[in-house]
């Protein structure tokens, strides 16, 4: 295990380069917490942060005076989160729950909702990690989250989320699927956080050192999604979204804060993955692509 202090929290997750099923996510700072950073409920409010990990965000949530609910269907992770809770001094106002998105949560009632979701994109006929792998177009978890957000939020309230999606070089699928899910009166901002978008056969060359990916690149291809983004995605129910704050990017390191950090990042992953980990889809078939692309 890692140890991550931040912010006067200690945080315990799994390191960059562990590979188990189940891990629990690292902590990079252009990802938790670089969103951790950015949270600021008010007092009292209602959050909940779906795909806990290790806790980061709740616990950043708490910090300010909220009320957390927090997720996520990795057994490891709870225990993870938990013991972060714990050890923190927010067990009383940070509740941990095994649950799959908003599966069994009352709509309406959330200030808050953030997530750092599982949004890798993957070949359409494998599996990836618990913590990272997004199906074919990345957007396994994104979407599902996106499209009950509001639903799940009381008016004022707000949601906020990290993904890695796929796009033209002026808009991303995660940024069409959250301008359909939210509606006139609502407001919505897309950003992305390391400036401009990236080629996608940046990362369809890095799986392709270990599968054939012809018809992956060609079902991108025939969508006219040519681009990797990385985007900050935010959206407000019947209410305008406050002035944007910067998005405070860390200097750039060797696993972080620009596209060439990342997949570097990559790079000594995938290096270090066993073959065992790299599964048929479980599920059956390829993640189905939004209607409106």
């Amino acid at each position: 295990m890692a140890v991550t202090r931040f912010n006067g929290l200690d945080i315990e997750s799994d390191g960059p380069s562990c590979v188990a099923q189940d891990r629990v996510f690292p902590l990079f700072d252009d990802e938790s917490l670089l969103l951790a950073a950015a949270l600021d409920p008010a007092p009292d409010t209602s959050v909940l942060d779906v795909g806990t990990g290790s806790g980061i965000l709740a616990l950043a949530a708490a910090q300010r005076g909220a009320t957390v609910l927090a997720t996520d269907v990795n057994p490891r992770a709870i225990a993870c989160a938990r013991h972060n809770t714990d050890a923190n001094g927010f067990a009383n106002s940070i509740k941990i729950l095994h649950a799959d998105v908003y599966t069994g949560l009352d709509r309406g009632k959330l200030d808050l909702i953030v997530a750092n979701p599982p949004f890798l994109p993957t070949p359409p006929e494998l599996e990836l990690l618990l913590t990272s792998g997004g199906g074919p177009y990345g957007t396994r978890i994104v979407s599902p989250l996106i499209a009950d957000a509001r639903a799940m939020l009381r008016d004022g309230g707000r949601f906020v989320c990290l993904a890695v999606s796929f796009g033209s070089p002026g808009s991303s699928v995660a940024q069409q699927l959250v301008e359909s899910a939210f509606s006139d009166g609502d407001d919505v901002r897309v950003r992305d956080i390391y400036g401009s978008s990236i080629s996608v056969d940046r990362l369809l060359d890095l799986y392709a050192r270990w599968h054939s990916i012809t018809s992956w690149r060609r079902m991108l291809a025939d969508h006219g999604l040519t681009e990797l983004h990385y985007v900050l995605i935010e959206a407000s129910k019947a209410t305008p979204l406050p002035a944007p704050r910067a998005v405070q990017l860390p200097p750039e390191s060797t696993f972080a804060g620009s596209w060439d950090a990342r997949f570097r990042r990559y790079e000594a992953w995938f290096s270090a993955l066993d073959c065992t980990v790299w599964v048929p889809r479980s599920r059956g078939e390829a993640d189905a692509l939004p209607h409106y692309l």
